[in-house]
């Protein structure tokens, strides 16, 4: 016997709120280095990097006379809330006085801050040359005289870096949610002298370098503290994007074969598991192959847990080009997978809509299947990955002793409130902490609960609450909504 419990009330609302594509708002968002390896410094003379370091020296390690081992300081900011094209019009990024007690704190010190130019900037790695290999740069570039620094913990801000900030999110494969990289040196034409010690990540998470972006963005906050509070039930500030990896590789792709008076297809399949219960609203396919015959060999087809197959691309290239290097498949690419040549290496609009899967729960084991349909010798899968975004998540703490929990949500009340089964969006498994939810209408309101579900009839636990997206509102933790 199942018992499903009582509800716990608590407000939260949505403020700027994104979830739908055209309800953003111009707004202003910090954005602060939240991982250790976010912030990183690059040594000029050996290429090494230097990513756990709890300081960031800009732009030399050594300010003595002369200045020595110059640095190049690399920041990521992931989540960036703002649209393709939508309107950036300030930002600065703000860094805080570590130490001023090393020679050169008080000399000049003149940089240089631009982006990397890439869609969606990658991690920083422990390789040589890691920061200044990304070859790809902003033509936006932005001065900034550093004054100084005469006390610990004093915040610094650079000029407006907007034009930074516009020139990559007006890429064509940018979207909302992706990070970007902001790389930091010094002025050859007005070299500096001295160095700022500021803080890393690792020395004092909260003080690490921050992003103060103002324009279109897309925000979602919280109101009010969950009730019961060991709930912890929150809002995502995005849609969520989610990379999944499968382990099921690397698979061997046999060749094309004859046999007897009928032809056979070489055939592999990979699987890859998503455990997430996420509704898709948008999904990309990462694709690596080595094919020593020839590219136009293959048909390449993903299938999704509830059994929707899309294709990818079938017999595409010329005759003597092999390999798929990191080759992605995005439905909004500028270039179709039939146009591409050689390794095709970049980002392709498949032959099949992966749209196709969006509103599908992601949750599951996909199945990437692969033919080889002539003659050339067989390949190898190396590996494929599946990049998903869903609307805004909402996360709890899962209460102990459940067998599973009923997730409601709905723009009415008293469905919700009553267990309608028009309001159910769920029954997850017991350990679950998150699932997607909208996309939401900008001024509804919505009702949302999270019912534990026990074997007998003892007591557990429950938590719901109300949002509502808004326009241009700010919410305090322990009170109300207050209009701007």
């Amino acid at each position: 016997m199942c018992s499903k419990l009582a509800v716990f009330l608590t407000s939260f609302v949505l403020v700027f709120g994104l979830v739908c594509a055209n309800a953003a708002f111009a707004a202003e968002i910090d954005i602060r280095i939240a991982d250790g390896g976010d912030d990183a410094e690059q040594h000029l003379g050996d290429g090494s990097m230097d990513i756990g370091s709890s300081d960031l020296e800009l732009p030399y390690e050594d300010a003595g006379n002369p200045t020595t081992d110059e640095q190049v300081i690399g920041l990521r900011f992931v989540g960036i809330p703002v649209n393709k094209g939508g309107p950036v019009t300030g930002a600065y990024v703000e860094i805080e006085v570590d130490k001023v007690d090393k020679e050169g704190s008080a000399n000049p010190v003149n940089l240089i801050i631009e982006g990397e130019l890439v869609p969606n900037a990658a991690a920083f790695a422990d390789d040589a040359n890691n920061i200044t290999g990304r070859a790809s740069r902003t033509t936006a570039k932005v001065k900034w005289s550093v004054p100084p620094w005469t006390a610990e913990n004093e915040k610094f801000q650079s000029p407006d870096i907007s034009s930074i900030i516009q020139e990559i999110v007006d890429q064509n494969d940018w979207v909302s949610g992706n990070a970007l990289v902001l790389i930091i040196s010094d002025d050859k034409e007005n070299p500096s002298t001295g160095l700022r010690e500021a803080e890393a990540y690792e020395g004092e998470a909260g003080a690490a370098p921050l992003l103060h972006l103002v324009g279109t963005l897309s925000i979602i906050e919280l109101a009010s503290e969950p009730n019961p509070a060991d709930g912890a039930a929150g809002v995502s500030s995005l849609p969520n994007l989610g990379t999944y990896l499968s382990s099921d590789v690397p698979k061997n792709i046999p060749d094309f074969r004859a046999v007897s008076t009928s032809n056979v297809l070489g055939e592999a399949t990979s699987t890859l598991s998503v455990a997430d219960s996420i509704k898709i609203t948008d999904l990309n396919v990462e694709l690596d192959i080595t094919m020593p015959g020839n590219n136009a060999d293959l048909n390449v087809y993903l299938k999704s847990p509830d059994g929707k197959e899309v294709e990818l691309f079938t017999d595409v290239g010329l005759h003597g080009a092999d390999d798929f290097k990191n080759t992605i498949l995005d439905d909004e690419a500028s270039t179709s997978i039939r146009d591409g040549t050689d390794k095709f290496t970049g980002i392709y609009k498949p032959e099949g809509k992966l749209s196709d899967f969006d509103g599908r729960n992601a949750s599951g084991n996909w199945r990437l299947k692969i033919q080889d349909d002539w003659y050339g010798g067989p390949g190898t899968l190396n590996s494929w990955r599946l990049v998903i975004e869903s609307p805004a998540l909402l996360k709890w703490t899962p209460p102990g002793e459940a067998a599973s929990q009923d997730v409601y949500f709905a723009d009415n009340f008293e469905d919700v409130n009553n267990s309608a089964a028009s309001a159910l969006l769920g029954n997850l498994p017991a350990d679950a902490a998150s699932v997607g939810f909208g996309p939401l209408t900008l001024g509804q309101t919505y009702y949302l609960r999270v019912d534990t579900v026990t074997p007998t009839a003892e007591q557990g636990a429950a938590i719901s609450g109300a949002l509502r997206p808004r326009r241009a509102s700010r919410c305090r933790a322990e009170g109300p909504c207050q209009q701007r």
